[in-house]
């Protein structure tokens, strides 16, 4: 049995400090990160549940953001 070893690029700290959402956004930062386009919203619109639309919207957002989305802790 081979082991891999798993590369740490960033702190927990670091990470959590690079996945935060900023708090002192200005409405025009807000606007320009966090509004979907057209395309967007029909990608939205093609999810079943409530839920699900919204989820995949901010996922949409934080790419806009970010550059990516939320990530899950394996």
């Amino acid at each position: 049995m081979t082991h891999k070893k798993v590369l740490t690029y960033l702190t927990d700290e670091q990470r959590q400090i690079m996945m935060k959402i900023p708090t002192d956004l200005d409405d025009r930062d807000l606007a320009r990160y966090y509004t979907l386009t057209p395309e967007e919203l029909e990608l939205v619109n093609l999810r079943r549940r409530p839920a699900n639309r919204f989820g995949f919207a901010i996922q949409l957002a934080l790419l806009h953001f970010r550059g990516r989305g939320i990530l899950a802790k394996l």
